[in-house]
């Protein structure tokens, strides 16, 4: 239960942009070696242009968790923030209205006024599923803890490595897929 817990608040983070950076690092796979979905092809560091879109990728994954927190923070369940549909797309979409739908029907919600804290790094040469960048974060989620109607911690939080994937979708850079990451000591 407490690794549900834990990946939920995983997903429930805030931006803290003070403690944002494009510093960071993530570590390998526990057999050291991306999973059979991820095609990597060497690349030593992005050319002019990804830059752009990895900036906006950050961007994109920036105002989801912004969302997604604001939201969560307030415990406003009644309707799926309609503004997630304009940087998310499906799988992904569908996972966070299912988290959505969860943390409404048991009563959870982030702490308010807690922030957890990420790092962005670009993953040049990382594609899955026809992805057009990939960004690796550490999220750090213990200073952002998931409660119950009561106020009462039901989640402590933890530092998860996740990837997302982002793809152009009517003109626009989405979020459409992630992985979970693994539970880590350190990114």
């Amino acid at each position: 239960m407490r690794r549900v817990f834990s990946l939920l608040v995983g997903f429930v983070v805030v931006v803290a942009l003070a403690g944002c950076s494009s510093a960071g690092s993530v570590g390998p796979t526990p057999s050291g070696t991306p999973s059979p979905s991820v095609v990597v092809s060497p690349s030593p560091s992005p050319a002019p242009d990804m830059d752009a879109l990895y900036a906006e990728a950050e961007r994109v994954l920036r105002r989801s968790f912004e969302l997604e927190d604001r939201y969560m923070q307030a415990g406003d369940f009644d309707e799926y923030p309609p503004e997630l549909f304009e940087v998310l797309a499906d799988p992904y979409l569908s996972q966070s209205q299912a988290v959505f739908q969860m943390m409404k029907e048991s009563g959870y919600r982030a702490a308010e006024g807690t922030v957890a804290v990420f790092t962005v790094k670009p993953l040049p040469g990382v594609s899955r599923s026809g992805s057009e960048v990939a960004l690796a974060v550490c999220l750090d989620t213990r200073a952002s803890p998931l409660v119950d109607a009561n106020g009462n911690v039901v989640s402590e939080g933890a530092l998860f490595n996740p990837s997302y994937y982002f793809r152009h979708l009517n003109g626009k850079l989405m979020l459409f897929l992630s992985d979970a990451g693994e539970e880590v000591e350190k990114c």
